[in-house]
């Protein structure tokens, strides 16, 4: 990771670990409108072009969806050792799937104001996802109000506190 301040081109990386269950976890088999059991193993990687008024992203995450992600041994681990009854229906989680999808996104600042000793923010952005994990196209709008708020999110921190809300 490189500051944005001292270089307007800068990465994230990131391993991460998602766990999906059904409202009701000890029917098995799981209700058919309901949400599968399903772990999501991935590594991912995003590149940042920053400018002053505006910041692109372009982005990449691969991993596989299924028993080998390890969702059901987490969450049953967790469960354990918290000492309540583990979910029913993870012998119906989706089969292994390898991930892979592609990200664009596209932020710009639509104005960026002292006021009454916080600072308060808009930020526009449109997004795309490609891949067989998630495939959309969407436009959120966003305020800050705080102190130190940065002018995208995961930019420099500042030891920054804000309140904010997203319409997507």
């Amino acid at each position: 990771y490189t500051e944005p301040e001292t270089d307007p081109e800068y990465r994230k990386f990131e391993v991460g670990q998602e766990i999906y269950t059904p409202n009701h976890k000890r029917l098995a088999p799981p209700l058919s409108d309901e949400n599968p059991y399903a772990g999501f193993l991935y590594a991912s990687g995003i590149q940042y072009y920053e400018h002053l008024d505006y910041r692109t992203q372009f982005g990449i995450k691969a991993g596989i969806v299924g028993p080998h992600a390890y969702g059901k041994t987490i969450q049953n681990g967790v469960h354990r050792m918290l000492g309540q009854r583990e979910p029913a229906g993870w012998d119906y989680q989706l089969k292994d799937e390898p991930i892979l999808n592609l990200m664009h996104k596209r932020e710009w600042v639509n104005f960026d104001i002292g006021f009454l000793g916080y600072e308060l923010n808009s930020v526009s952005s449109i997004e795309n996802n490609l891949g067989n994990q998630l495939t959309n196209f969407v436009s959120v709008n966003g305020f800050k109000l705080g102190k130190n708020v940065p002018r995208y999110d995961f930019s420099k921190a500042r030891n920054a506190y804000y309140l904010f809300s997203n319409i997507a």
